[in-house]
């Protein structure tokens, strides 16, 4: 069950339907980590952002690169590591939005619908993507 606040200050329980089409909204904006503290994160989620988000929202991920990626990387580490990846990747807006449609999207498809193992560790999901972008030539 899930409440939110309407125009008025009051507190009232959002449809399934109006629950469904926020979790869309969220995943087809690139926020797809967005409410949802204390759940595990599931890697499609964790693609999201690269897969969606434009030129700008990745420069506010990777901002957070301390440099190189640590032997024992935290999930956000990865995130960040992986949008300074996807931009040196794609140099220009139309690459990137190239590789996010032929590339990024398929993945978290693809790890959505179960068709690929999910990665337990955040290592092993620095290897995926660093593999599917080495697949993609620009």
């Amino acid at each position: 069950m899930k409440w939110r606040r309407n125009r008025n200050n009051h507190t009232t329980l959002l449809t399934e339907a109006e629950q469904v089409v926020a979790e869309a909204e969220r995943l087809l904006s690139g926020r797809a980590l967005d409410d949802v503290p204390g759940q595990r994160r599931r890697a499609w989620a964790l693609i999201c952002p690269l897969a969606h988000s434009d030129r700008d929202g990745l420069q506010k991920l990777a901002c957070a690169r301390t440099g190189s990626l640590p032997a024992r990387p935290t999930w956000d580490a990865v995130i960040a590591y992986l949008a300074d990846e996807v931009l040196t990747t794609a140099p220009g807006d139309d690459a990137l939005v190239e590789l996010q449609r032929q590339v990024l999207i398929p993945l978290e498809l693809k790890l959505l619908g179960n068709g690929i193992r999910e990665p337990a560790k955040p290592r092993e999901l620095v290897t995926l993507v660093l593999a599917v972008l080495g697949s993609h030539p620009i």
